[in-house]
């Protein structure tokens, strides 16, 4: 490949786990972001920072399926296992951390463990979480959700366009 991007062209996922957003007080830091590249935001640096102002979605890697959030074979599906519970609460704190920061209706969380993967979408009300699938064994899942959000309008990725900035 000549380093381009060809699967979402107009975006770029940045490894954000090292450096919290210089402008948020908590200092939490999510693994990678998907930010559109004319939204590239810019470091003291020159290199590229996360900022919760402008990453379209987030991905939360975990090392294996134990530190799931949720369990599709049980009742409730929440796992209170503590690992789950820490699990839980930190995508949360991300999903709202997006909310307090950008002006949304609604966002999407990819959280990996391990071999698996859950696509959660955020509102407001809560969480609607897929099934756990196993992406080396089903990559076309994770493919597709790339392909078609790369394609989504800013209101079709939850942006809410309706607000103006004041005046």
């Amino acid at each position: 490949m000549n380093g381009k991007n060809h699967f979402c062209p107009k975006y770029q996922l940045v490894d954000t786990k090292e450096k919290p957003d210089w402008d948020d007080d908590t200092k939490q830091r999510v693994d990678a972001c998907l930010f559109r590249r004319s939204d590239l935001p810019q470091g003291r640096s020159g290199s590229i920072t996360p900022n919760w102002d402008l990453h379209r979605l987030h991905i939360e890697f975990k090392l294996t399926v134990a530190q799931d959030a949720f369990e599709d074979a049980q009742e409730p599906f929440e796992w209170m296992a503590e690992t789950s519970q820490n699990t839980r609460g930190q995508i949360c704190s991300y999903a709202a951390m997006v909310f307090k920061y950008q002006h949304r209706c609604f966002l999407f969380t990819l959280l990996i463990l391990g071999r698996e993967a859950r696509i959660i979408r955020w509102d407001r009300a809560g969480a609607i979480v897929t099934k756990r699938f196993n992406y080396q064994e089903e990559p076309d899942i994770l493919c597709e959700f790339f392909a078609r959000f790369a394609k989504l309008s800013d209101v079709d990725q939850g942006i809410d366009t309706t607000v103006v900035p004041a005046t």
